[in-house]
């Protein structure tokens, strides 16, 4: 037996019981309860993006139950919170109601963790509460105040939460209100139906999202790893080329004539470029597989900036940079630290800085204390970087010029990548006057 068929059963039952026990006493079973069931199972047949169906649900319900308004609220797993989704948009309820909130309707937050009303109660005893007092449902997230001119402003008599629940999990609530005090048993089945529904409808569109999520995070990885072997192949190729022409030049030139020497400089010159560029895919596979581990030691960090600094001076002299260090503290600051991995993130940066800071520019290396975490800075007078591209420069083989001249744009991200297994964080902002800051924040 179908879903529909089970409703008609149910309604056409509750018709019989009605006509045998006592005329006067009914609730009224109306066929459009029926169209209502079968409007919104064919909604959830449609859609599956969670906005639209979710806006559905909602105005259908208001609909079917005759009621003053109502909303949707979702739980959201991760921050164990209930967030309102949608509500009615009767002009009366969006004109009136909604203005008195005093913000963002989806900014009125409900904490699962301390269930302090019927509203969050709903989801965590998972089952509905019916109250007279809007206040029960909403304070403390709008004032006690605020709560009881909305009741008086909308004429609520009657206020209903509904659980939509699926697998024994509760997805989401139907708040629900009503003019009448006494609510015909029509309407509450009817709104029970509904809030099934609506789990169903949840439930489809939530899984939907995810699978979708994970199909452009696949169209993702393959565009890179096209991007990747068109990229790679030409960032191999020129070294490689230039050791190949060269080498054959040198067997050519078997004795050690003038030039022979030179020519192999610059054959190993290229190779190491090579070298390099193989240690960092190496290396970019190994943090994808989590297979880095840190060596971590106690470091002086005003010392150990200090020293990279000093080893970054004749580098900055080739184009006339002052290179300079500010310490902010006044002792010594000990960090646990994989004092290669984060060198090897320091060199990156200051690399960096150095190939975009006009000659005669100015880079500077500071270290300073940021509540619980020390932070490092390295501002270059450049000219800096894009908005857009502040987040994506730390991502795999990005190769504009955003990338800061990264080779295949792997560098930025195993910063990234480094910087997090110290549990810290990297980013990127503007300096004041012009240029590019990064920003490193480590752990105490």
């Amino acid at each position: 037996m179908s879903f529909l068929q089970k409703i008609r059963g149910y309604f056409f039952e509750q018709n019989q019981d009605a006509s045998s026990k006592n005329k006067k006493q009914s609730n009224p079973v109306h066929l459009s309860d029926i169209e209502n069931i079968q409007k919104i199972m064919q909604a959830i047949n449609n859609t599956y993006l969670l906005d639209a169906i979710s806006q559905q649900i909602v105005d259908m319900m208001i609909e079917a139950l005759d009621c003053v308004g109502g909303a949707l609220l979702l739980v959201e797993e991760r921050e164990n919170v209930l967030r309102p989704a949608t509500h009615s948009r009767i002009n009366s309820f969006v004109n009136k109601v909604i203005p008195l909130l005093g913000k963002k309707f989806e900014d009125h937050v409900f904490d699962l963790k301390h269930p302090q009303n019927f509203t969050a109660r709903t989801v965590t005893a998972k089952k509905m509460f019916i109250g007279q007092r809007y206040e029960e449902f909403m304070t403390p997230v709008v004032s006690k105040f605020t709560a009881k001119m909305i009741q008086k402003v909308a004429g609520l008599k009657t206020i209903i939460t509904a659980p939509s629940i699926i697998n024994n999990t509760v997805l989401g609530v139907l708040m629900v209100g009503f003019r009448e005090k006494d609510l015909p048993e029509r309407k509450m089945q009817l709104l029970r139906i509904f809030a099934d529904q609506c789990a169903v409808a949840i439930n489809n569109a939530q899984k939907y999202e995810k699978l979708h999520k994970q199909y452009e995070e696949i169209r993702n990885l393959l565009r890179q790893q096209s991007d990747f072997i068109t990229v790679a192949a030409h960032e191999f190729r020129t070294p490689l080329n230039i050791a190949i022409l060269h080498l054959q030049d040198t067997i050519e030139s078997y004795k050690l004539v003038p030039g022979v020497i030179e020519n192999m400089k610059v054959m190993g010159s290229s190779l190491d470029s090579l070298k390099d560029l193989t240690m960092r895919l190496f290396e970019t596979q190994q943090f994808d597989l989590n297979k880095i581990t840190l060596t971590l030691t106690k470091k002086d960090i005003g010392e150990f900036m200090e020293q990279l600094c000093k080893e970054f001076k004749s580098l900055m002299m080739v184009k006339k940079i002052e290179l300079s260090f500010k310490n902010s503290f006044k002792k010594k600051v000990k960090l646990l630290i994989d004092e290669k991995q984060i060198r090897q993130v320091i060199h990156n940066i200051l690399t960096n800085a150095s190939k975009f800071t006009p000659a005669k520019g100015k880079i500077l290396l500071e270290i300073r204390e940021q509540k619980e975490k020390i932070l490092i800075r390295i501002e270059d007078n450049g000219p800096g970087i894009e908005d857009k591209d502040k987040e994506r420069i730390f991502e795999k083989f990005q190769t504009t010029n955003a990338t800061m001249g990264m080779g295949i744009g792997l560098g930025l991200y195993i910063c990234k990548k480094t910087v997090e297994l110290h549990k810290g964080k990297i980013w990127v902002e503007d300096t004041p006057g012009g240029g590019a800051t990064f920003c490193i924040a480590l752990p105490k």
